[in-house]
Formats: structure tokens, C-alpha cells, sequence
């Protein structure tokens, strides 16, 4: 059983490189993938079969982060598959494949555009599915206090 058992992971541009790397070693460690590429379906499928080679369930999306419509439609889909999401990696990048010297303001645009605005509009979208996970951890330990030791009894009283 890995560290990550039954999480479900969502890395953007994972399509390749360091995010593929890293959609791999979540799988390894039992998280359910979500592997997103911006144009290229099958890098995505690819990266997704790899996954579910190592015994989860991975879901392969097309989304440029640059876009909120596409990155909302992207989590819309992450969530109606896995029913939530536990962990976001923003990893999307692009490089102008030019001297910076002669990057235009169009250029920087595009590059502020997947690498700032689309890291706010992930984690926009997902924060509400990651901030009830954790509610619903809490819960279930208040649960588990409650169980052993009932209501009004301050456990902490035996660690004083």
C-alpha cells in the first residue's frame, strides 16, 4: 500500500517531463491520476495507460490552463470521475523558444498566462473539493475522539 493510497491527484502538463515523472511516482504511491495536456490526446493517453499500469485509475484531459472555461470544464470532468480531488500540482509551463532579448509583450503573455493565471484558475476551481476533504478528515477524527472518550471528556486531560 502506497503513501497516496485512494487520493486522487490532478497535474497540469503532464503530458511529458517533469509533470509525466510526476503523475508516475503519485500512481506508484497509489494516487488515482488525473494527467492533463494542453493540445496532444495521445501524450495524455499514453501517460494515462502508464499510470493505471500501476494498479489505478487515471483519467487523461485536454485543457489549457491559459483558459478558466477549459480549466473549469477539465475539474468539472476530474470530479464527476473521482468525485473529488486531494491533490493539485500546477505544473503547466511553456518556454519561449527564443533569446529573451527579443520576447515580445505578446510572449510574455502567453507565458503569464498558463504559468500564473492558470495555477489561479486550478486552484480556484479545485480548492472547494480540497478544503471539504479536509473538513471531512477533521470530522471523522472528532469521531473517532468522540467514540473513545465521549462527549465532554477532554482527552487531553490524560496527556497533562
Amino acid at each position: 500500500m502506497g503513501k497516496l493510497e485512494g487520493k486522487v491527484a490532478l497535474v497540469t502538463g503532464s503530458g511529458r517531463n517533469i509533470g509525466r515523472a510526476t503523475v508516475l511516482k503519485l500512481a506508484g504511491e497509489g494516487a488515482h491520476v488525473v494527467v492533463n495536456a494542453r493540445t496532444n490526446q495521445a501524450e495524455a493517453d499514453d501517460v494515462a495507460r502508464e499510470a493505471q499500469s500501476r494498479g489505478v485509475r487515471a483519467l487523461a484531459l485536454i485543457a489549457d490552463v491559459a483558459k478558466k472555461d477549459q480549466v473549469d470544464a477539465m475539474v468539472a470532468r476530474a470530479l464527476s470521475e473521482f468525485g473529488r480531488i486531494d491533490i493539485l500540482i500546477n505544473n503547466a509551463a511553456i518556454r519561449p523558444h527564443k533569446p529573451f532579448t527579443e520576447l515580445t509583450m505578446g510572449d510574455w503573455e502567453h507565458v503569464r498566462g498558463v504559468v500564473l493565471d492558470g495555477a489561479m484558475y486550478c486552484t480556484r476551481a479545485v480548492i472547494d473539493s480540497m478544503v471539504k476533504n479536509v473538513q471531512q478528515k477533521k470530522d471523522q477524527i472528532a469521531s473517532v475522539i468522540l467514540r473513545r472518550h465521549g462527549a465532554g471528556d477532554d482527552p487531553g486531560d490524560r496527556c497533562r
